[in-house]
């Protein structure tokens, strides 16, 4: 038996040959993706409901304190409803999450406080997902596209973490989120092994860095930079006229910080006419 999990995984996925109109939908196929995901979420629920003696729910420690105070009370817990078990491995519950808390505070306790904090979005110009959308979409229309690249994106990105690319990784934690644009992001804590862990202000400027590239040592590191990491001014072609945007002063001083010394000046770029010092 197929459960409807895997048959609509099976219906997300694109063959040769014509395409079925489902991914010309747009908007009608991302809610077409909302519906099958409440459909197998009620599923699980279902089956949670009528399988709580499989869960052994009579177990749980709320319910012996139910029982208990109705025996000594002489109050009727009845009206109150039926008391339903979801399992640590139903994901989004209750318990799904406290385990999930319990792990990384564990890791806390044992490996001390993280050394690097990473945020990493998905890009909807990554070529793999342009080559993959049909003629006339773009990556808002295929949701999955995006998801299903942002996880290999991923996975290659922590393998590039383990593979020692800041040093010995003892454990790492990353939780996914979807931005408003439906966009997957990142936020991973890392913790490196005692022997490389930051010391002093020059091992963390060969790992992080406030300022710009240098366009003539490394000309595509600033191309992508200057592309995908800087926020022009805000609704320029708008607020800007009326004297009311908050932004105008954005990029028009350079803030120094200690990072910045004599044989670090800052490098200039511009955007959307106007001109940054970073």
């Amino acid at each position: 038996m197929v459960s409807d999990t895997c048959y609509y995984a099976y219906c997300l996925h694109v063959r040769d040959g014509p395409q079925p109109p489902l991914f010309y939908g747009g908007k009608l196929f991302q809610q077409f993706v909302v519906d099958i995901w409440a459909n197998c979420e009620q599923r699980k629920l279902n089956w949670a409901r009528t399988h709580q003696h499989t869960l052994r729910s009579e177990l749980y420690q709320e319910l012996q304190d139910a029982a208990v105070h109705d025996r000594h009370d002489g109050e009727d817990v009845g009206p109150l409803g039926r008391k339903l078990i979801l399992s640590s491995s139903h994901v989004g519950s209750p318990r799904f999450m406290i385990q999930l808390f319990q792990d990384a505070m564990a890791i806390c306790r044992h490996f001390h406080k993280q050394d690097l904090f990473l945020t990493m979005t998905a890009n909807p110009k990554w070529p793999e997902i342009i080559y993959s959308l049909f003629p006339g979409q773009t990556a808002t229309d295929r949701p999955d596209i995006v998801s299903w690249v942002f996880e290999q994106k991923k996975k290659a990105l922590l393998k590039l973490i383990d593979n020692g690319f800041f040093g010995t990784t003892v454990a790492h934690i990353h939780t996914i989120e979807f931005q408003k644009r439906s966009l997957p992001h990142i936020h991973l804590l890392i913790f490196l092994h005692p022997q490389h862990r930051i010391q002093d202000s020059y091992h963390i400027n060969s790992m992080i860095s406030a300022q710009l590239p240098d366009p003539q040592l490394q000309p595509l590191l600033y191309a992508k930079v200057t592309k995908y990491m800087l926020h022009g001014l805000c609704c320029l072609l708008n607020c800007q006229y009326l004297g009311n945007c908050h932004d105008l002063s954005f990029g028009s001083r350079l803030i120094r910080s200690p990072l910045h010394t004599a044989q670090n000046e800052p490098r200039t770029t511009s955007r959307q006419s106007v001109s940054m010092e970073i």
